[in-house]
Parts: C-alpha cells; structure tokens; sequence
C-alpha cells in the first residue's frame, strides 16, 4: 500500500495591530510627554502612564468598554505593559476610571498641544525624489 503524502501544516498566529501602535508611540515619544503631566505615585504597581497607554491602545484597535478592558488586556498579556507583565492582575475597571481622573485633573490643554506639536514635528516630511524624507533623515 502506498501510504499519502503528508502535507505541510500551516499554523495561524494573531499578531494584530499592536506592535505597529506601540512602535509608533515609543516613536513619537507619547509615554513620556503623558508620563510629564500624570507623575506617577512611589507605591503603584501599574503607572498612571501605562494604563492610560492601554487605554489609547484600545481606542485604536477597536473601543471595548472601560468595563471589558481587563479582559482585553488579559487577552493580549504581555505585549500590553512595560515590563515581565507582572502586574496583569491589577488591571480593572477601577484603575481605569482613577486614571482617567487624573487626567481630567492634569492641564488638558498643554498636555494635548505638546502632543500635537510632537506630531506635527514629526509627520513633516519633504518629496525627494520618489521616497519620502523627514528632515535629514531617511524614512524607510
């Protein structure tokens, strides 16, 4: 008897969106323009930053509500937070809401135009040839 040939296996592996957001805002500098106007307290274990870096990253990969944050980011694990992941656990609505708190206590308006500045600066491009360049610095 002939025995079948075997085929290859393909295997499939989300990778989603998040490393071309987190790339783009370690790029852009958003961490620590945020991380400026929401200091962070000596005995949290999660910054006020990175849970608002999670809510930014939801926002753009789909708005799940404050409520179903947790899970979304339990789901995704370590790609999420700084770090080992560690703090996984301590990710809850309650955060959240404190986190957007502090924002609202924080000068909105510096912080949004330093950002919009940053922005601006950096998608300030000149037509060379047939790429794109930055100012002194080649895009690709």
């Amino acid at each position: 008897m002939k025995q079948a040939k075997k085929t290859p296996t393909l295997v499939r592996c989300y990778v989603g969106e998040l490393p071309i957001l987190r790339a783009c805002a370690a790029r852009l500098g958003f961490r620590d323009i945020i991380s400026r106007y929401l200091p962070s307290h000596g005995n949290q274990r999660i910054a006020a930053v990175d849970s608002l870096m999670i809510m930014v990253y939801n926002i753009a990969c789909g708005r799940q509500p404050v409520y179903e944050l947790e899970h979304w980011a339990s789901r995704l694990g370590k790609r999420v937070l700084p770090g080992n992941g560690a703090a996984m656990n301590m990710l809850n609505d309650d955060r959240f809401g404190r986190v957007l708190d502090k924002l609202y206590r924080a000068d909105r308006a510096s912080l949004a135009t330093e950002i919009v500045s940053v922005r601006k600066a950096f998608f300030v491009y000149r037509k060379r040839g047939n790429y794109w360049k930055k100012s002194g610095e080649d895009i690709c």
